[in-house]
């Protein structure tokens, strides 16, 4: 009796042994990728993929409705968005599940989509760092199916930027932040515009660093902005951080426009301006609100005089208009809503019609901490 219990368990057991030795045997089983593609990484929007797409065929298992699938080899040069591009017949539930490992057992994203009524299906997953992985694409139909599939991928790996020359993006989610790196060859306006890559205005943040000691030291925050962020800075490196927006695609891109700045540090070293010619000046982000900008025009006759007073600024900046003893005859006032040249005639005081003959001042400032940019003056 103990003979035959004691066989029976050992059978038992010697199964378990086969069972368990078989899932052991069965987790090292590598399936051979069906196909292999590599996924195109978009920059300007025009690249294509008829070079980097894999024609398939999932076999009808019978009757029963089994799920079927093939195995792609994925590679990518970047982090991103990588989209997958599907196209079968017959085709209704279509399912990509991507893997970090070819065993298939590290599953990273995971999509699902009814290819029914379209011809070509998209759709994007989050790729974390440039490599290999393992797409493991899935139906449940009961015919054979041929499809082809081609992938893209919207880098979301810090890179620089080529002035003028747009960049498509992306951002992984809203805690996700890239910076594009840009060198300036002198002082100047930089202005950088982005959007969704769609080209509708898009809603995130542009804040710009600066490249000190091996570190990065924000010199200015902004918005995303379609019609372009401004900031005066020096010459240098510097890094533009796209942040706080949403798992999406952006296009990026920034203009600089180098402005030689004549003005004088105070008073006694004003620049002078010539009557009908105007004068650019440029306000760093870097600059303090006790920094001034002075100039000096000198009128041999007594005369009536405008002052036009322009900018591409961010924040608030004040011009001061003042005599040789520095009567204040008035101001002006621009920020990044002035949606006209600020202009405005000064005359004498009294009922005079003319500013009498003498030397008179201008000085600019900005108002506040982050105002920076460039403006423009002009006397005639």
């Amino acid at each position: 009796m103990k003979s035959k219990n004691f066989m029976k368990v050992w059978k038992y057991a010697f199964i378990l042994t086969l069972i368990l030795a078989g899932m052991a045997f069965n987790g090292k089983v590598v399936k051979a990728a069906d196909g292999e593609i590599k996924a195109v990484t978009i920059k300007t929007g025009k690249e294509g993929l008829d070079n980097n797409n894999y024609n398939g065929k999932l076999s009808a298992v019978g009757d029963d409705g089994y799920v079927r699938g093939s195995v792609i080899k994925v590679t990518t040069d970047c982090s991103g968005l990588l989209r997958f591009h599907y196209q079968g017949n017959n085709s209704d539930i279509v399912s990509i599940t991507v893997y970090s490992d070819e065993g298939l057992t590290k599953d990273i994203a995971y999509t699902s989509l009814n290819a029914s009524s379209k011809t070509e299906i998209s759709m994007g997953l989050s790729i974390p760092k440039a490599g290999t992985y393992y797409a493991s694409v899935r139906t449940f139909e009961e015919e054979d199916i041929d499809f082809t599939i081609a992938a893209d991928i919207y880098s979301s790996d810090d890179d620089s930027l080529t002035e003028g020359k747009s960049k498509l993006v992306t951002l992984l989610s809203n805690k996700d932040s890239n910076f594009y790196k840009i060198t300036l060859k002198s002082q100047g306006l930089v202005k950088v515009y982005t959007t969704y890559a769609n080209g509708k205005k898009c809603y995130a943040e542009v804040d710009i660093y600066e490249a000190a000691g091996g570190k990065r030291k924000l010199v200015s925050k902004g918005e995303s902005l379609a019609e372009g962020s401004v900031t005066g800075l020096a010459q240098g490196t510097y890094y533009i951080k796209l942040s706080n927006g949403s798992d999406s695609y952006y296009s990026i891109k920034y203009k600089f426009t180098a402005i030689n700045d004549k003005s004088g540090a105070k008073k006694t070293k004003a620049a002078s301006l010539k009557l009908g010619t105007a004068s650019k000046g440029l306000i760093l982000a870097k600059d303090t609100t006790s920094k001034e900008d002075w100039y000096k025009i000198t009128l041999n006759k007594a005369q009536h005089v405008t002052i036009t007073f322009t900018g591409d600024v961010t924040g608030d900046v004040t011009l001061s208009f003042y005599d040789s003893e520095n009567y204040l005859f008035g101001g002006l006032y621009i920020n990044e809503y002035t949606a006209k040249d600020s202009a405005i005639p000064y005359v004498g005081n009294g009922n005079s019609k003319k500013l009498p003959k003498g030397t008179y001042y201008v000085k600019v400032t900005k108002d506040g901490s982050s105002t920076s940019g460039a403006y423009s003056i002009k006397i005639q």
